[in-house]
């Protein structure tokens, strides 16, 4: 009997929003080659994607970075879908209705879900939540480990019966063949050879759309003809079932256009179009021998099948190639930002009279804000700067500029003039790449009661510790990169006890969402004068904060990158 015969089909996703419609794929693939009707899958697959999606959001969203795992099986006369994910779930008493406000954005997932399936259940254990899915469908279309009709039942039915458990396994080996590929061109070849048991045709070919051509990619048994590409514009057999999604029969070869590759090759020809969702992937094409009848409801469904199993295995390998493009991206970005953390100091130098602090923020996992801090001959240089821009670029165009300036730390006496000598060493890199600069470069003379600066895009501002006041000293230096001959002038600026030069990228005050909602450098002026009154730490942390709860603890939208040089009283 029917109800003895049963199927699991276990399929396994990592939490990814674009995978529920290649997993909700690949199980409508593996119950229409079971027999379920087109018709009766639709409403299923509705609650199926809404379920794997709150699995995704929900069940995946708390810190969970589990898989997702899906059992569906077809016993009896009933289809059960079980969806299984770490996290937990206790439906309220309202839990599958409609939201009183037609407006809500929560909780029509629920009420699709109990509309598409007959009885829905939720249950949490050890490993995470599942929520079951049942919905009566009628019998299995065959049973093929079932009994041959005994008798004198009609030769006809022996076979036809024997027809079916041929194609039914032919089916079944897909599935699995699908599960087990993890490329196109894996499942491609054995499942050809698998039609060809079971409809022994006289060749097959599948054909990729590339570059608006389809390409043979993989053929079965010998077709000459068929090996030269196809433009999209050429009105064939082939490129009609691409371009229309729709199957495209012959009763024989001969019948078709002369210029048409699957002319004379043949007799009875089915193409199907190979496709994911509305994405058109390609052609399955498949031609018996002259005389041979023509492709029956059965056969023709069958190389239908094949074909939504070829765009389901298409897109998986899609979804896989992103990912490993992200996997890789991920571990880049992780090296950048090791890279850039070695831009910056590990430890300030030892000066009994000179305290630092400092403080880089990236916007993203990596940036263009640094800032540096070395002893040099006769006393310590100090850097902070700026690339245009975010992300790796910036943070490669920074770590070039740290190594110009190391590479000149013999003129930090003269922070004008080695600004001057960095910029003509570097401009034709930056203008090549259309980035420039700002920077700041700082020089505290040993024993000194100065500090001598120089600008290219920036000014720092001094905390007078004596009076209270905070001064803002103007730089008049372009940034590097934009003029080949651009000078720029040292100025000294009095470092008394006690007092502090706050050295800081526009990011720390450029935080509104747009121009006219930066807090500027007067908002900037005020803050330090009323929490630069500590010690350089403190006024590191004060300003940070300060500018966190300005941008309402939203993400940043540029680098952030503070550098305090305080005498010490």
């Amino acid at each position: 009997m029917n109800s003895a015969f049963s199927e699991v089909l276990e399929l396994r996703m990592r939490s990814r929003l674009e995978s529920v419609s290649i997993l909700a794929a690949r199980l409508g693939a593996h119950l229409r080659a079971r027999g379920l009707a087109e018709q009766a899958w639709v409403p299923l697959e509705l609650g199926v994607v809404e379920a794997l999606t709150n699995a995704v959001v929900h069940g995946c969203g708390d810190g969970h970075d589990g898989e997702i795992i899906v059992r569906g099986s077809w016993t009896g006369e009933e289809v059960e879908v079980e969806i299984r994910d770490p996290g937990r779930f206790e439906p309220g008493p309202t839990w599958g209705e409609l939201p009183d406000d037609p407006l809500a954005e929560h909780g029509r997932g629920g009420f699709l879900i109990k509309q598409a399936f007959a009885a829905v259940q939720h249950r949490n254990d050890d490993a995470g939540h599942v929520i079951a899915l049942r919905s009566p469908v009628g019998a299995l279309a065959c049973d093929p480990d079932g009994p041959v009709p005994p008798g004198d039942a009609a030769a006809g039915a022996a076979a036809a019966l024997g027809n079916a458990r041929e194609t039914v396994s032919g089916l079944r080996f897909l599935v699995s063949l699908l599960a087990r590929s993890t490329t196109l061109s894996e499942l491609i070849q054995p499942a050809l050879a698998k039609l060809h048991e079971i409809d022994a045709f006289s060749f097959a070919c599948v054909r990729m759309v590339r570059q608006a051509h389809l390409e043979l990619v993989r053929g079965h048994g010998a077709a000459p003809a068929l090996m030269h590409s196809l433009s999209i514009g050429e009105d064939t057999a082939e490129t009609r079932a691409v371009l229309t999604l729709g199957i495209q029969r012959a009763e024989s070869t001969d019948e078709l256009p002369e210029e048409d590759p699957l002319y004379h090759t043949g007799g009875p020809a089915v193409v199907v179009p190979i496709c994911f969702e509305e994405e058109r992937i390609g052609t399955l094409a498949v031609i018996r021998d002259r005389g041979e009848p023509a492709f029956g409801t059965g056969t023709v469904a069958l190389v239908q099948t094949l074909a939504e199993f070829f765009g389901v295995a298409w897109a998986t390998a899609q979804l896989q190639a992103r990912e490993r493009d992200l996997e890789m991206t991920a571990r880049e970005l992780t090296v950048a930002a090791e890279m850039q953390n070695r831009l910056l100091p590990e430890a300030f130098p030892p000066r009994g009279d000179i305290r630092f602090s400092g403080a880089c923020r990236s916007a993203q996992a990596v940036g263009g804000d640094f800032y540096d801090v070395f002893e040099v001959d006769g006393g310590t240089l100090v850097v902070i700067a700026d690339a245009m821009g975010k992300g790796v670029p910036a943070a490669f165009v920074a770590s070039v500029l740290r190594c110009a300036i190391r590479a000149r730390a013999h003129q930090a006496g003269d922070p004008g003039a080695l600004l001057g000598e960095v910029n003509r060493q570097i401009i034709d890199d930056l203008l090549a790449v259309d980035i420039f600069i700002t920077a700041l470069v700082a020089f505290l003379p040993a024993g000194a009661h100065e500090v001598r600066v120089a600008s290219a895009g920036h000014c720092p501002l001094m905390i007078r510790r004596a009076s209270g006041a905070v001064d803002l000293v103007e730089g008049t230096g372009v940034p590097l990169g934009v003029l080949s001959e651009a000078e720029y002038t040292t100025c000294a600026v009095a470092l008394a006890a006690g007092d502090a030069a706050v050295l800081f990228t526009d990011g720390l005050y450029e935080v509104g969402p747009t121009k006219e909602l930066h807090l500027g450098l007067e908002w900037l002026k005020d803050t330090v004068g009323r929490t630069g009154g500590r010690d350089a730490d403190d006024t590191v942390v004060d300003l940070l904060e300060a500018t966190r709860t300005r941008a309402g603890g939203g993400p940043a939208s540029d680098d952030r990158t503070l550098l305090v040089c305080e005498r010490v009283a």
